[in-house]
């Protein structure tokens, strides 16, 4: 639904500027978000009264987590770097759809908006096994001896690679709340920014299920638990990520066999019937045009894929224009078009666009490479 007048999207307050993102701290009381984030959660066509200011309040919030966000990717970046000089960084603000998704998802346990802990996020994608466990590694050494004041961890590390969710997704994360003793940024600490830990096949695996549901309008992703989903699909996911795990010397993922010939004779006889090199080759890797873009120095990045006219179109913006790249991306969210899907992200050179979000490119190549190798 397209708002028939402008309304004042956010409600900003800047604060200057550092590492290249604006500070932007949130205007409203955790109980105004969390009453914002109720009225969202009910939908944004429905025409509600209230929810040209709900929608102002969730993307304070969103935004206010820039800061926090970038200086936890910074570390991570620093961190990544000694491990693996071809490591990608990718850091991003969660998208109102999902957001939407988190707060509905669960029936019996609703969880409020204030609750989330992903609503900023950022990853590394390291080369091998080797890598990732010299990275977690650094992680565990560090919150180990962290000092008072820092940033600390929330809860326990997620290790989705030792132990494999039962649809196939494997990574590493963590959710750490942020702290400064600085006056300056003492209106950010508490926010909460995950990071996640990923070898380049895993994300290829991710990547590609994302891919498959733009292709087949699937729900997959967020169909684990639940009757949404085509269950052969979900099965030759689940089978790929245990293959994809003896190829990394990693424990399989629950319920596929535990012998190779077995995941190996299934994962083929489904990837026929499927015809998945036939689908995803098929419908072919989506270009954009980068030439008037800068290679470096964007602070962000908006990504918007049109799957119906199999476009990518970029937009970058300076830290003095990320106002206009929050009010951009939210105006794309507000009108729910299903065949659009646009997110906003930082990357330090615009030639990494692709390899860092592939499935916003349908570019499926590395997964597909995988799974010949897999099944050959």
């Amino acid at each position: 639904m397209r708002a028939t007048h402008e309304p004042s999207i956010l409600a900003l307050r800047k604060l200057g500027s550092t590492e290249g993102v604006a500070k932007i701290i949130p205007q409203y009381s955790m109980s105004q978000i969390d009453r914002a984030g109720e009225e969202i959660a009910r939908g944004w066509t429905s025409g509600s009264p209230g929810l040209d200011e709900a929608l102002a309040v969730v993307n304070n919030w969103r935004q206010s987590h820039a800061h926090p966000l970038n200086v936890l990717a910074m570390t991570l970046r620093n961190r990544a770097q000694k491990q693996d000089p071809h490591f990608l960084l990718s850091q991003r603000l969660k998208r109102l759809p999902s957001i939407q998704r988190k707060l509905t998802r669960d029936q019996t346990r609703r969880i409020r908006l204030t609750q989330i802990q992903d609503m900023g996020g950022c990853r590394a994608i390291v080369s091998d096994m080797e890598a990732l466990h010299g990275l977690v590694e650094t992680y565990r050494e560090a919150i180990a001896k962290n000092p008072k004041g820092r940033h600390t961890l929330v809860g326990s590390p997620k290790d989705y690679v030792v132990e494999p969710k039962a649809d196939g997704y494997r990574s590493v994360h963590y959710v750490f709340r942020y702290a400064s003793i600085s006056k300056a940024n003492a209106g950010f600490n508490g926010r909460r920014i995950e990071i996640q830990l990923r070898s380049k096949l895993q994300h290829a695996w991710a990547t590609a299920m994302e891919s498959v549901d733009t292709i087949t309008g699937q729900s997959l992703k967020f169909a684990h638990n639940s009757t949404f989903g085509d269950v052969r699909w979900k099965r030759f996911f689940s089978l790929m990520s245990s293959a994809i795990a003896i190829r990394e010397s990693q424990p399989l993922v629950p319920g596929t066999p535990t012998a190779h010939r077995e995941i190996v004779s299934e994962l083929k006889g489904l990837a026929e019937r499927l015809n998945v090199d036939g689908i995803l080759r098929g419908f072919g890797v989506l270009t954009a045009d980068t030439s008037g873009l800068i290679q470096t120095g964007a602070a962000q990045f908006l990504l918007i894929l049109d799957s119906v006219a199999g476009r990518v179109t970029i937009r970058q913006y300076a830290n003095e224009s990320l106002e206009a790249a929050a009010e951009d991306l939210l105006r794309l969210e507000r009108e729910a078009d299903p065949t659009i899907q646009a997110v906003l992200v930082n990357v330090d050179d615009v030639h990494k666009l692709r390899a860092a979000y592939p499935n916003y490119y349908l570019d499926t190549s590395l997964f597909l490479d995988a799974l010949d190798d897999a099944i050959r």
